[in-house]
């Protein structure tokens, strides 16, 4: 996942649970800024003006719609669609995805962000809906969503193509060259094993999981079939040692050599 897919998902996540006010009028602070003036009324829908925002506020503008703007979902597919960034099928992180909830239609009437997938659910952030109204519910919301009711994505053209190890900050990452990343687990690159967090950051230092200790390197490896001396409030620097594969060998109880 690259640096504006992440910026825009995280900004989106922020959302959730914002809603207009009052209920059924469309006046919400995207519109807001969408038209540059307070709007309320059936004329009004926002969730197309919330994906807006979303590239405005991750200053990614010229993602949405080559810069410009557009309140017709089934305009922005269409654009999408000329830029030959559609599919129907295998989404990202990151692609907008279009709806529709009558089977026997072809217009979007409802656009949200995919924020993962899970089996046959795309899990999406979609402003301008709700569990009484899917298309015009009133709220930003988390949605997991059927292919059923989906026409498809489009993949604006995000910028960060590169495929490895990215650095953000003092924090790492991994791309794959489908544009996903590891989470909460394993992977072996080049060899070496890494761990990754919850939020797809390469870990480092101490590690418990289930299967026990392990350690992980300043550069993220794993320690394997070595000694590793640690700092320890109590010895100055403490040895410990790990087997082949990486778990911690105990000698005193604690792991540490004595």
């Amino acid at each position: 996942m690259g640096t504006t897919v992440k910026k825009i998902l995280e900004i989106a996540r922020k959302e959730i649970g914002v809603t207009e006010y009052p209920a059924n009028s469309n006046k919400v602070k995207y519109n807001t800024a969408y038209y540059g003036r307070e709007v309320s009324g059936a004329a009004y829908p926002w969730c197309c003006a919330f994906i807006w925002w979303l590239f405005q506020q991750a200053g990614a503008k010229e993602l949405f719609y080559g810069g410009g703007k557009i309140a017709s979902c089934t305009m922005l597919m269409n654009y999408y669609k000329k830029q030959k960034q559609f599919k129907t099928s295998n989404p990202l992180p990151g692609d907008l995805v279009f709806f529709n909830f009558d089977k026997n239609a072809a217009d979007a009437e409802h656009i949200g962000i995919v924020e993962s997938v899970n089996g046959g659910i795309v899990i999406t952030i979609e402003g301008n809906t709700g569990t009484t109204n899917d298309a015009n519910g009133g709220a930003v919301m988390r949605r997991e969503r059927r292919t059923s009711v989906i026409l498809g994505y489009a993949t604006p053209a995000y910028n960060e193509e590169k495929v490895g190890w990215i650095q953000e900050g003092k924090y790492w990452w991994y791309r794959h060259e489908n544009g996903s990343y590891t989470k909460d687990d394993w992977e072996q690159i080049d060899g070496k094993w890494y761990y990754f967090d919850v939020d797809g950051w390469m870990i480092t230092g101490w590690l418990e999981t289930k299967d026990g200790w392990y350690y992980l390197k300043s550069d993220g490896s794993m320690a394997e079939n070595e000694m590793i001396i640690v700092p320890s409030r109590e010895h100055g620097q403490e040895v410990y040692c790990f087997g082949n594969d990486g778990h911690m060998l105990k000698s005193n109880g604690r792991g540490a050599l004595v």
